[in-house]
């Protein structure tokens, strides 16, 4: 991973902001997550304006490097996510064998509500990749295309 937040158990936290960052050659670009039970991510949280690309140099033959662009999750007992943005971002490259999503957002035993999604651009080159192209946005086990 190369830029990871994550909202400490038992507590709230906001105005978390990452933005302006150019990532590459990581296996997950930004990863926001709960590090514990009852975290709580509230208010204005944004992600935006990030360059992130290439994720080819961590594929594995055991898949243990599922490649993300954004990977925001609850999968805590209690946790939570309220009021996430995620915009204005470019995600693009070599995606790897194991390329997951270019967003994925996973609420598990926690929840994620609110949140808002837009104006990001997702590339991918076609014909290698347009398998992949349904796997750009993954959000609360549903796919959006």
């Amino acid at each position: 991973m190369c830029l990871y937040f994550a909202y400490p158990g038992g507590t709230t936290t906001s105005a978390v902001n990452i933005y302006s960052n150019t990532i590459y050659n990581c296996d997950h670009g930004v990863v926001v997550g709960d590090g514990n039970g009852s975290a709580i991510l509230n208010g204005s949280n944004s992600v935006h304006d990030n360059i992130i690309h290439d994720f080819s140099n961590w594929d594995d033959n055991q898949n243990g490097n599922h490649h993300d662009g954004i990977h925001v999750w609850a999968a805590h007992t209690g946790s939570q996510v309220t009021g996430l943005s995620i915009y204005n971002n470019y995600i693009y490259g070599q995606p790897g064998t194991h390329m997951n999503s270019h967003i994925y957002i996973a609420g598990g035993i926690g929840t994620i509500t609110g949140s808002y999604l837009f104006n990001n651009v997702m590339a991918i080159r076609i014909p290698q990749q347009l398998p992949r192209a349904v796997l750009s946005l993954i959000m609360e086990r549903t796919l959006i295309f």
